[in-house]
């Protein structure tokens, strides 16, 4: 007994995995809490030593702030990228490509005065 099994082509902007909002997975979720447990390090520090009187407000602004960025940074978009996922490509596209230094060199032209020997 053999089983055909095909495969359906799925499009491009439809993800197989899942996701609690979407375009951000587990994988994403793990990122933006590693980035927003450093924040909060930070943050805590911050108030430890700090005798600012808003220094627990700062704290809490800085913290849900770097949440939301690292949200804007994680998160896939249409084509299942994330901005993170550009720059990283960008960085690896630049260190593959070859790089040519030119160097422009001073060219003079003596002008010859063939033109007036021949009209005279």
């Amino acid at each position: 007994m053999s089983t055909n099994t095909k495969k359906l082509p799925v499009p491009e902007n439809v993800t197989l995995r899942w996701e609690l909002w979407p375009g951000i997975g587990i994988k994403e979720l793990i990122m933006i809490g590693i980035a927003t447990g450093i924040a909060s390090a930070i943050a805590v520090l911050f108030c430890r030593f700090s005798s600012w009187k808003l220094a627990n407000l700062a704290a809490v602004v800085g913290v849900v702030t770097a949440a939301g960025f690292c949200a804007g940074l994680f998160t896939k978009m249409d084509n299942n990228l994330s901005a993170f996922d550009y720059v990283k490509n960008r960085i690896a596209y630049s260190r593959e490509q070859q790089t040519f230094w030119y160097c422009k060199k001073e060219e003079v032209i003596k002008c010859v005065q063939h033109v007036q020997e021949e009209n005279h």
